[in-house]
């Protein structure tokens, strides 16, 4: 998610390691420069490694590029906060719906990480978060679960166990409100309340896209 623990700074605004309009994978994802620190008594530089060669310019033809439109993203903290979740839980899991490292700025992005609502939005076809099975409390669901593919375990990927009915774990871009250097991300059976320090590099990413039709 990010390459490493450190504070940056950009325009005088302290930019946390869990702040994904800066991170290292919304670079890598769309082919942009980063403010990159390798530790706090470095110097901040505007790294540039992933610019015009990230995931969008290997992953699709020119033709395909054009065919995925510009997507406003949602980097509030309502985005933060998963669908269908108890009051209880909103309280105790979610802060109550604050989350000071989340931000009120969009980014416009061709390809994204889901937030904590997408993946768990119906519309979207995931489960939401809460869910009754029989008698019993669940929050893991089969909607969330994804294999690993060939590609992403030989660069380091958490395989999972298909074997098993477990998948990966993967990445999403809300950042977690209790702690400025750890990302949400879905565990490897489904269940939405997971998080991950941002420089684990074994965590797959599940990349998202708007198609425009015009």
């Amino acid at each position: 998610y990010n390459v490493w623990y450190t504070y940056r700074n950009v325009g005088g605004v302290t930019i946390y390691p869990n702040n994904y309009e800066h991170s290292a994978v919304r670079a890598w994802l769309n082919g942009l420069e980063y403010e990159y620190k390798g530790s706090d008594g470095d110097e901040q530089i505007e790294k540039g490694d992933y610019f015009g060669k990230g995931f969008l310019q290997t992953a699709f033809t020119e033709s395909a590029r054009k065919l995925i439109a510009d997507t406003s993203v949602d980097n509030s903290a309502a985005s933060t906060i998963p669908s269908g979740i108890t009051d209880e839980d909103y309280e105790l899991y979610w802060n109550s719906g604050e989350n000071p490292y989340a931000s009120d700025t969009p980014t416009n992005d061709k390809i994204f990480l889901l937030s904590e609502q997408e993946a768990t939005n119906s519309d979207y076809g995931f489960d939401e978060y809460d869910r009754w099975v029989g008698d019993d409390y669940d929050t893991t669901t089969s909607t969330r679960i994804r294999d690993t593919t060939d590609y992403a375990e030989a660069t380091g990927a958490y395989p999972g166990d298909s074997s098993a009915g477990y998948g990966g774990w993967w990445w999403l871009r809300s950042p977690r409100y209790g702690y400025e250097d750890r990302a949400r991300g879905i565990y490897d059976d489904g269940d939405a309340n997971s998080s991950n320090d941002v420089f684990d590099t074994n965590g797959g990413v599940v990349p998202a896209l708007s198609i425009s039709l015009q």
